[in-house]
């Protein structure tokens, strides 16, 4: 019979080595169609002696139908258990041929599927006779697990996995090292099953899973559920079949990934499954092994026992700077839930926790992660009283060297307060640690200062009477440096001590810290804190000052000195605007208007040497046109003092530089000349209009046409006692001149000026009038002029 099975398909067989591609395709279809329904020893025997030769050949042939027709034969021979089992190592070593070396000798993609199906099926049948052939079956794993095709990856990961629970030995290094990059694949199908593939490797051999920890690592911020979830519980398994001893040496690498999962909205409710499981297990192994885990009552007990080494590697992980933010903030939820798991286990290792949060926490630019930080220290009122947070707080905020971590410690508190008991005695320890450090002293704290601040009168806000001045300090220090923020954290200061509004708070406060700021105010320069206390202080009070008015009064005229900086002076000027603006001050600033006049006003005006005053001289003009406008100090004092008083203003007027400084100088004649124009003497009047004459040549248009309205209040106060003045004939060639300007405004103005000369000295206008109009561009302005009053 075997005879007559081999004649019959001997010519069949024969053509599968023959040169044309068609007659081994035919023939390897025509031995398909038949041989499989031939009897099986029959068989077994014919493909042993002649089929397998030229049938292995084809696997090598080059065309890729032939060669997958070959391995659609073999297959079906297998899964009819028509080959023999000595027969089956010569396949896999063709196959190694194939797939198994380097480079890979398979160029075709679907013949390498078929081809990694066929070492799949060889595998399942012949699982108990493997050991053999096991190395030539790892290397073409290892190779094709590099494979560029998806299936082939996923067809390498089932293999593994398969070989792993028969208990071979192979070197699972080499298995490792061929798939470990699918970890990252683009596919989250392919990143699953070499997880799973990766497991059941490092429990074949246990020293893989120490070198995976950062591998898995990665697999928490997987963007899919799906290969995150893979990666929890492949870890799970891993913990709960691991040898005791071996699983020591990463119990703690393994729960620090695993209680990351914690964090996980989509694997939280699996992953506390998971440590359940785990702890279970463990806690088992670890009576076995005659350890005594007496507070082992839950799943807590893993986070106390491996403690130390989860707080290390979070602590190193947020230190490390070359990792992605999500690492950190997960390194950084950890700790969180570390300190909520162990509870007071935790307190040893709460300082240099805190000293690696406060650097993070100030370089972070990311809302995420900064979140996660401030979550910390929130949670630690469940661990440990408020007290022994701020102790420790304060240890390492005051062993900080930067600015920068000192602030970052201060808003850490800020955050805490929130958590703590609502009552006096938490608010004392908070008011105690910030009065005993020198914190307003330095600018970058300002930020910080000012959240605790804000969040102890959100919190604590029944109780903060008792501190209302000490933190009204603090917000009034920082309140130049954070300028508007800091005002709607007065107003909730205001309403938590019962007031109507925040200049009620200012003017109560004023006793207590207004002789604190003025100490030294003989000494301030722009970088002295104190003046700008004292310009929010005196600013805000209103009419609290005049209590208080001869000390503001000296601090004011002392800084508007001219020696002083221009930063001081400017802000002195701040202030004495407030003041002007105050009614209920209105009487101290008459009584003192000489001091007014001369040392502030007149001072603050004048030309400094060296430094430029542009600003602070308008800010004087500014301060000197509301004191005019209501008429704040007498005219003899003005008359006394004249010649600086006027000297400043005249000053300002004839500045070549500043438009803005000479419009500010002439606003500022207008009320002197409305309020004061008859009481001051002649002298003066006709200086003040010689300097105003001189402003109808200036370069802005705008200044030249409102220079005409004070001329004329001048002009009224020489017409009311019906008394020429030198210059009133060249004055009025010059008013001439101007007649004839293009701008209208200007000849507007001009021309009402003619018109009261006109009405006072007609005959000394109409002299010179017709003496100018055959030189004028425009004489009909002149008969215009002379029409209407003739």
């Amino acid at each position: 019979m075997e005879d007559s099975l081999e004649v019959k398909y001997t010519r069949d067989i024969n053509c599968l080595r023959e040169k044309d591609k068609n007659v081994r395709i035919n023939s390897i279809k025509k031995l398909t169609a038949s041989i499989t329904k031939e009897p099986q020893d029959q068989v077994q025997q014919l493909f042993a002696s002649k089929l397998k030769g030229p049938v292995l050949e084809l696997i090598k042939d080059p065309a890729d139908k032939c060669k997958e027709l070959s391995i659609d034969l073999i297959s079906s021979l297998l899964k009819q258990n028509k080959i023999l089992y000595d027969d089956i190592h010569s396949i896999i070593t063709s196959l190694h041929g194939r797939l198994g070396i380097d480079p890979c000798q398979e160029t075709c993609e679907e013949v390498r599927i078929s081809e990694m199906k066929l070492i799949l099926d060889i595998m399942s049948l012949y699982s108990n006779g493997l050991q053999p052939m096991i190395s030539e079956i790892t290397d073409i794993l290892a190779k094709l697990g590099k494979d560029k095709c998806p299936q082939v990856k996923i067809q390498v990961s089932s293999a593994i996995m398969f070989i792993c629970g028969q208990g071979l030995r192979f070197s699972s290094k080499k298995l490792l090292e061929g798939i470990r990059a699918n970890l990252s694949h683009q596919q989250f199908k392919i990143r699953s099953c070499t997880l799973e593939a990766v497991g059941t490797l490092c429990l074949h051999e246990s020293g893989l899973a120490e070198e995976l920890f950062v591998d898995f690592k990665k697999t928490q911020i997987d963007r899919r559920s799906e290969v995150r979830q893979m990666a929890y519980g492949v870890m799970t398994d891993i913990l709960t079949n691991m040898n005791y001893v071996e699983l020591k040496k990463i119990e703690g690498k393994f729960i620090y990934l695993i209680l990351g999962g914690l964090n996980d909205e989509e694997c939280f409710d699996k992953n506390c499954e998971y440590l359940e499981k785990i702890f279970k297990k463990i806690r088992k192994s670890a009576e076995e092994y005659g350890e005594n885990p007496h507070e082992s009552l839950d799943k807590n007990w893993l986070a106390v026992r491996n403690l130390k080494e989860i707080i290390n590697i979070s602590l190193v992980d947020i230190q490390e700077w070359t990792i992605q933010d999500l690492y950190r903030s997960r390194a950084v939820m950890n700790i969180k839930n570390a300190i909520l798991m162990a509870k007071d286990n935790v307190l040893p290792h709460i300082e240099p926790v805190l000293k690696v949060l406060l650097k993070a926490y100030s370089t972070s630019d990311d809302p995420k992660y900064t979140e996660a930080i401030e979550a910390v220290p929130q949670v630690l009122s469940q661990v440990c009283s408020f007290k022994e947070s701020l102790e420790i707080l304060d240890k390492v905020i005051t062993e900080s060297l930067a600015s920068s971590e000192k602030a970052a410690g201060l808003s850490l508190l800020s955050k805490m307060l929130p958590f703590q008991n609502y009552n006096i005695e938490s608010l004392k320890l908070v008011m105690d640690f910030i009065q005993s450090k020198d914190f307003l002293s330095d600018t970058h704290l300002y930020i910080a200062l000012h959240k605790i601040a804000f969040s102890l009168l959100n919190s604590f806000a029944e109780f903060i009477k008792p501190y209302v001045h000490e933190i009204f300090f603090m917000l009034l220090t920082i309140e130049n440096t954070l300028k508007n923020s800091v005002y709607p954290t007065m107003e909730i200061l205001t309403q938590a001590c019962g007031l109507q509004n925040v200049g009620y708070l200012y003017s109560l406060q004023l006793p207590n810290t207004l002789p604190k700021i003025i100490t030294n105010y003989k000494k301030w320069e722009s970088h002295s804190s104190e003046r700008t206390q004292f310009r929010n202080l005196i600013t805000r009070s209103q009419q609290g000052i005049k209590e208080y008015w001869e000390d503001v009064l000296s601090v004011i005229i002392e800084n508007c000195a001219r020696e002083k900086d221009s930063e001081v002076r400017y802000d002195m000027l701040i202030c004495f605007e407030t003041i002007l603006d105050t009614e209920e001050l209105k009487e101290n600033v008459w009584k003192s208007g000489k001091r007014v006049i001369i040392d502030i006003i007149s001072t603050t005006s004048a030309w400094k040497v060296g430094a430029s005053s542009v600003q602070i001289r308008i800010s004087s003009l500014i301060c000197c046109k509301k004191l005019l406008n209501y008429k704040g100090v007498s005219a003899g004092i003005i008359n006394d003092a004249w010649e600086c008083f006027f000297g400043g203003i005249k000053g300002c007027m004839d500045d070549d530089w500043d438009n803005e400084l000479r419009l500010s100088a002439i606003q500022c004649v207008i009320p002197l000349l409305e309020q004061y124009g008859n009481e001051l003497t002649i002298k003066n009047v006709e200086e003040t209009l010689k300097e105003l004459m001189k402003r109808l040549d200036d370069s802005v248009n705008f200044i030249r046409a409102l220079t005409t309205y004070p001329i004329r209040l001048a002009l009224q106060v020489f017409i009311s006692l019906n008394q020429e003045y030198e210059a009133l004939n060249k004055n009025i060639r010059v008013l001439f001149l101007h007649l004839d300007d293009e701008n209208n405004e200007l000849q507007h103005g001009v021309f009402i000026i003619l018109q009261q000369i006109l009405a006072w000295r007609p005959q000394l206008v109409i002299d010179i009038a017709q003496e100018k109009r055959p030189k004028q561009l425009h004489p009909e302005r002149i008969d215009s002029l002379l029409s209407g009053n003739i």
